[in-house]
């Protein structure tokens, strides 16, 4: 069973980076579509596998491109207009753009001498750790580290429970739900750095942003403790 999903996942993956050599595209769409499979395929594959680390090396070289896009697509669109109009987005996207272009390439030309083997080492999938377990290990504080990590281990678990051939759909609804709400307040808190580093904003400005922003995954943080409690 878990070597038939392993084969699928090893299967998209290998269409996903012909197809990006093909076109040579690094739209949003297909850097979000090649860190999902890559991430799929690992959380199958034993990590003494030659290629573990290969695939580790992708989401690695593609994390920065992702923030990028996440911060224009995402984070500068949920500001409020006023705070988006009197942002300079003509200078904030010329310097964008530089940065994002020299690392897909970076990862264009990884991916093109990357030699996709037939067959992987699959790890030995056991049953789910208990989630509560895990939560308790971990005290919910308002701090990015701290629920980047939390994330993480939802991450991990809802990978193994999809891996499953009995899957608990409740849970598995309430993880997503977590690891979306986790993942919103991890881009604002990247988004907002982002923006800080760019050093293109009056410091009047930036403080309004801030605060609008530390606000807004406030909310969903709360969401995030409720959730919790249901597992």
């Amino acid at each position: 069973m878990e070597k038939c999903i392993l084969n699928v996942k090893l299967k998209n993956l290998t269409e996903t980076v012909n197809l990006l050599l093909l076109s040579s595209n690094d739209s949003i769409g297909n850097i979000h579509i090649l860190r999902k499979q890559t991430r799929e395929l690992l959380s199958l594959v034993d990590d003494s596998d030659p290629f573990y680390p290969k695939l580790k090396k992708i989401i690695k070289l593609s994390n920065t491109i992702r923030d990028m896009d996440v911060f224009f697509s995402t984070y500068v669109e949920s500001l409020k207009p006023s705070y988006k109009k009197a942002l300079d987005m003509n200078l904030i996207i010329e310097n964008s753009n530089k940065t994002r272009n020299k690392l897909f390439q970076q990862l264009y030309l990884y991916i093109e001498n990357l030699k996709i083997p037939e067959n992987i080492k699959s790890k030995n999938i056991v049953h789910p750790l208990d989630f509560p377990k895990i939560q308790n290990n971990i005290a919910l504080i308002f701090e990015q580290k701290t629920l980047h990590k939390y994330r993480i281990q939802i991450k991990h678990t809802l990978y193994a429970l999809k891996n499953l051939k009995k899957q608990k759909r409740k849970q598995l609804k309430t993880l997503t739900t977590l690891k979306d709400l986790l993942g919103k307040i991890n881009d604002n808190f990247n988004g907002l750095s982002r923006l800080k580093k760019l050093h293109v904003t009056d410091a009047k400005l930036l403080d309004k942003i801030e605060k609008y922003t530390i606000e807004r995954n406030m909310k969903y943080f709360k969401k995030v403790q409720k959730l919790s409690k249901l597992l």
